[in-house]
């Protein structure tokens, strides 16, 4: 997990994080803008806390990095690609 330095924060002033989980044991993963307030290890805390309130033993942190600058641009694009095949697919 890296961790936060000024280059990770975009021009909006936001850190984006890139939260990667499994549920159910399929790969998921979020995208999360936050102030940079918080250090990795304290993002890791809160997106941990915030799986278990949503899925309990459900779900499994696998890794949180800041976005790299592709990954933010293509965020803000919405051209994000998504799991498409078997059942990694979002809607399965």
């Amino acid at each position: 997990m890296s961790d936060v330095s000024k280059s990770n924060v975009g021009p909006d002033g936001c850190v984006l994080w890139v939260v990667d989980y499994r549920l159910d044991g399929r790969a998921r993963q979020w995208f999360r803008a936050l102030p940079p307030v918080l250090g990795a290890e304290a993002m890791r805390a809160l997106m941990l806390e915030e799986l278990e309130e949503l899925y309990g033993p459900r779900a499994e942190l696998l890794d949180l990095r800041p976005a790299s600058l592709e990954e933010r641009r293509a965020f803000l694009r919405g051209e994000l690609s998504r799991p498409t095949s078997g059942t990694d697919r979002p809607d399965a």
